[in-house]
């Protein structure tokens, strides 16, 4: 379903938790929890899509 997405979708997440996406929550500390959370979650997906993606590309004949 997100073949090829995942990396574009982690680095999304990544950037709207480095921008400060917690501001839309009351409390400080809430929107940095909020915040770091959500660049741990971009930082996992991005690492894992490029994995993945790196992996489908050298089983399929690697790099040209």
């Amino acid at each position: 379903m997100l073949d090829g997405k995942k990396t574009w979708i982690g680095i999304i997440i990544t950037i709207l938790g480095f921008f400060g996406l917690g501001y839309l929550v009351n409390g400080q500390q809430l929107g940095e929890l909020i915040n770091a959370g959500l660049q741990i979650v971009g930082l996992v997906m991005t690492i894992y899509g490029n994995h993945k993606a790196h992996r489908e590309l050298k089983a399929r004949g690697g790099y040209r």
